[in-house]
């Protein structure tokens, strides 16, 4: 085979590389997901509005100056985040110590071997006029260089970097879950805080109409299974009370610890009116961003980008590598003249290592690293199929709360003016109060909906938030990377 031809094949294994790792990528790795459909719903609906991405302290939408103290504190004290940022600093040291083998290797080495020599022995034999004792006195810098000529060493560091990228979009991925997690369990203690309120005050006029039912009974206005329905209800609320209490308690437990803080520490939660109040904010362009606003996505792309230049390193297994070593220093077997020049010592060892025969192993090594390369390509599309059905369902979970929102409100309105009539007729004698304290107590059950509904609407939106990234803009980063 003439050179030319060796170089012709050479350049077609260098170009099938690049030819897998960038148009194979291009050609089966999905850029973006179609969300045009449920976008232009949203936008056309009073519950949305057009908006820039959501901001990175998006606790703020909420205005609840306690959330938002919280989960600061979680971010700054939690141990998943330290955890993280230990697992980026480990990512990128590894990724320094793959760029070490693009440098030359230098090391130090001083030695001294005192020997006694045989008089029968070789050296004495051939050289009488060697000492019985030899000290030889050795001082010397080593030197070793594997030229990269086809980047293997190159692509190892690109897939070092590529992976410590990933793991700075994993630990975004962490604060932005430890954040919503917070934020999730506040409202849920929150809920808990309104419903033991007007638990309270059911009781309070279940209390009452047993009273009176008591006072009806003993008058025979009224029998044994109206006083013991009245004696059940009671019985019901005060249990629901006292599920509230735990509830309360073991939310209080799940933030603090959320937070960094064990539970008998001594921040406390109060309650607060939160309420996600205005139309949410929804980004233009959904199908063309998303991807480089999810944290878990870009992940993911680094990991795929990581997996084709282990390609690259697998392909250049394939030739030949040319390693220089070599040393210098100086050589004597006497300390008085060993700074001479004339005691200096050298060598210069050019290695090539040429695969010939590995059993398939270069082979199967090539073929392992394309599969996780498909592996990781298969896995992004579909987090990316899952991060599309996640946007579209929580747009639709925001906008029917909203319809059911607004049902409930007008149901409680018209309740609120029934007990007003309830109230007006009793004060001027033309009821009892029972009829009063009945029509209390299917307002305060419908307020306990209208508190649920509003927990869901905190939810969705808080799940919408964390389906469009949470704030994360994936070019910044790549943008601010240390290379």
């Amino acid at each position: 085979m003439t050179h030319f031809s060796i170089a012709s094949l050479v350049m077609m294994m260098v170009l099938s590389g690049c030819f897998y790792s960038r148009t194979y990528l291009e050609n089966n790795l999905d850029n973006s997901v179609c969300l045009e459909v449920s976008e232009e719903e949203a936008l056309n609906s009073p519950y949305f509005t057009k908006s820039s991405w959501v901001d990175k302290a998006w606790w703020n939408m909420f205005d609840d100056l306690q959330l938002e103290k919280l989960i600061l504190i979680g971010l700054a004290n939690s141990p998943t985040i330290q955890k993280a940022t230990a697992v980026i600093t480990k990512a990128k040291e590894q990724a320094y110590i793959e760029r070490s083998a693009l440098m030359p290797q230098f090391s130090g080495e001083a030695e001294t071997n005192w020997q006694y020599l045989s008089p029968t022995g070789f050296f004495r034999s051939f050289a009488v006029t060697l000492p019985p004792v030899v000290n030889v006195i050795d001082l010397q810098i080593n030197f070793s260089w594997e030229l990269d000529f086809f980047g293997k060493n190159r692509k190892k560091f690109e897939a070092a970097l590529g992976l410590m990228r990933a793991e700075e979009a994993e630990k975004a991925l962490t604060e932005l879950m430890l954040a919503v997690s917070i934020a999730q369990a506040y409202f849920e203690l929150q809920q808990a805080f309104s419903e033991q309120a007007v638990l309270q005050n059911l009781a309070n006029e279940r209390t009452l109409y047993l009273k009176l039912t008591k006072q009806r009974r003993s008058h025979g206005l009224d029998n044994d299974i109206e006083l013991f329905t009245a004696e059940k209800n009671l019985a019901e609320v005060e249990r629901r009370l006292k599920s509230i209490e735990n509830s309360i308690q073991l939310g209080t437990h799940l933030i603090k610890r959320l937070i960094g803080e064990g539970p008998n520490s001594c921040t406390r939660i109060t309650p607060s009116q939160t309420l996600f109040s205005r139309a949410f904010p929804l980004p233009e362009n959904l199908t063309v961003n998303l991807v480089t606003r999810r944290p878990d996505l870009m992940a993911q792309i680094w990991r795929v980008e990581a997996a084709a230049k282990q390609i690259g390193v697998a392909k250049a297994e394939f030739f030949p590598s040319l390693n220089l070593q070599g040393f210098g220093g100086l050589e004597s077997i006497s300390f008085p003249n060993f700074l001479n020049l004339t005691n200096k010592n050298a060598s210069l060892n050019p290695i090539i290592n040429i695969p010939i025969f590995t059993g398939g192993r270069l082979t199967a090594n090539l073929e392992e690293k394309k599969a996780e390369f498909e592996s990781a390509m298969y896995a992004y599309n579909e987090q990316l199929l899952i991060a599309g059905q996640e946007v579209a369902d929580q747009i639709s979970s925001f906008s029917i709360i909203q319809e059911q929102i607004q049902f409930e409100d007008a149901l409680v309105l018209a309740l609120k003016k029934r007990t007003a009539v309830a109230e007006n007729r009793y004060k001027q004698g033309l009821a009892g109060s029972l009829p009063l304290i009945s029509e209390k107590e299917l307002l305060l059950e419908e307020e306990l909906i209208q508190i649920d509904l509003s927990y869901r609407k905190n939810i969705a939106a808080l799940k919408l938030i964390k389906a469009l990234g949470g704030g994360y803009d994936g070019e910044y980063d790549r943008q601010n990377l240390r290379p």
